[in-house]
Formats: structure tokens, sequence, C-alpha cells
């Protein structure tokens, strides 16, 4: 089966924002976020049940109204019950293309990096900061709905508000867990990250200096499989505006930081069940 995704280029922002950044990916956040799929589905199939069936037993077309809308009723409840039962597969990055994910394909180490030309940036109504390397290391779980893994190094390097990228430093101080499921319509690997907290310190000027704290827990990155941009690429996940918010700081530290790059494995990751 063959996998296509939404084609992203590094050097731009994600030309179907109505796709990826639109109802499709914030509808899957509580789910991301360890609730059921078969539990969002169960709405549906209430939503079903309550279709009024009229039953009317006056003269004219009363029984042609009774049979259509028993006939809607059932189409409707039975197409809930198949996306219950399509929600209800597995999620698994795999090295190869292939529908079922093979265990000996299984991705097992995620290494990640931002594309060649492209930068981190985090930004915030007090400053745009740029870092010009970022590098996430995460161990990957087996199948899963969602996957799960951990990230066991995160950093952003070369950052800073002026040319020489160098009056900034970002630490990672909390590292990430990290949740993958696949939407098939589109198809997009979708991500949620739960715990991930950086320290931001910067010398912006002689008299302002911040040292602040921000926590990513819920940004979504959406990723997209290998040689899906244009044949080339192992994969691609990108954040656009994903926010971070502040926990603690010194200095007149912004409440909110967004974040955008664009990262690619090392090696071919492919969505799969």
């Amino acid at each position: 089966m063959r996998i296509h995704a939404i084609h992203r280029s590094a050097h731009s922002k994600d030309p179907h924002p109505d796709i990826c950044r639109g109802v499709r990916v914030r509808r899957d956040r509580s789910m991301l976020a360890g609730r059921s799929l078969v539990d969002s589905s169960a709405a549906n199939q209430q939503t079903a049940i309550a279709i009024p069936i009229d039953y009317t037993t006056g003269k004219g077309d009363s029984k042609m109204k009774l049979m259509r809308n028993i006939w809607l009723a059932a189409i409707v409840s039975v197409g809930a019950m198949a996306f219950a039962d399509a929600s209800s597969a597995t999620t698994a990055l795999c090295k190869v293309q292939e529908e079922t994910c093979a265990a000996k394909n299984l991705v097992t180490n995620l290494h990640l990096v931002n594309t060649s030309g492209s930068v981190e940036t985090l930004s915030s109504e007090l400053a745009n900061i740029l870092c010009l390397g970022v590098l996430e290391q995460l161990t990957v779980s087996g199948l899963g709905e969602p996957q799960k893994a951990h990230a066991t190094s995160f950093s952003s390097t070369g950052c800073g508000t002026t040319a020489a990228h160098n009056n900034c430093t970002v630490t990672t101080i909390d590292l990430p867990d990290v949740h993958y499921v696949i939407d098939w319509w589109p198809p997009l690997i979708l991500s949620f990250y739960l715990g991930d907290r950086r320290r931001v310190s910067c010398t912006l000027s002689e008299f302002v200096k911040i040292e602040c704290t921000y926590d990513g827990t819920g940004m979504e990155p959406v990723g997209e499989s290998a040689l899906e941009n244009e044949g080339t690429g192992h994969g691609m996940f990108t954040s656009e505006e994903e926010p971070m918010s502040l926990v603690s700081g010194s200095g007149p530290c912004p409440k909110e930081m967004t974040v955008d790059n664009l990262l690619e494995p090392l090696e071919h990751v492919y969505g799969a069940e």
C-alpha cells in the first residue's frame, strides 16, 4: 500500500495550513494525550442513534419517510462502527514502506536534525531567536495506539538574535515523551509532546537579560513519510507556531513562545500499522 503524504519544502511554510494546522490535526489532541480513539467514535455512534425517525402513521408518504430515515440511521451507524474499527489499529514508525510493519523493520531509535538550509525559530513578543542546529534523539517503543517514544537528548545550538548567533542559549531541562498516531486521510504522522521544558537565556542588550523556562507539553509537530518530497528525503516533522508556556524566569519573560522548525530523520521513516 502506497502511503502518500503532504509535500513540504524545507525552505517554506506549510503550503497546506488548512490541512496540517486545521481541524484534522487539532481533532486528535485528546486522543494523543491518552484517550481511546473508540471514545471519539462512540460520540459518532450516539449521533447516529439520535437521528430522528418519523414514526408518523398519517396519510401520504409517511411510510416512505419511515423507511428512508431507518436506512439513513443504519448507514450512519455502520460508518461510525467502521471508523471505530479503523481507529483501533496500532501505529508503527517503520524503516521500510509497508502497510503492516514487520517486527524487524520497526524504528527503535529516531534521530532528528533540522533540514538543510533551515533553522529553528523561537518567537515571542520580546524577540525572535534563531538556532542554527537542532538534534533530537528518541527511543521508540513497540506497536501501540498511540506509539510512544522518549527523548534521550534534545539540543539547540548556535542560538541568538544577532547575526553572530551567540547571545542566547537554549537548554532542554526536561526531556519529553512523544506519542505518535497515523491519520490516514490526509496521511500524516501526528505527534504529541509531553513534558518538554526548555530554559532560554539571552543577553538582548546591555540592560536586558532574560532567563526563562518554558513548557512545551501539547506541541503537535506533523510528520510525513520518507520519499514524499519529490521522491527524496527521509521524512519530515514540521512544527509551525507550536506554543510553549512560561513556567518561571527572571527578566521580562514573555508569557508564551512559539516554535518553528523542520526536522528530518537520519534514516527513512514511514507511517504504518
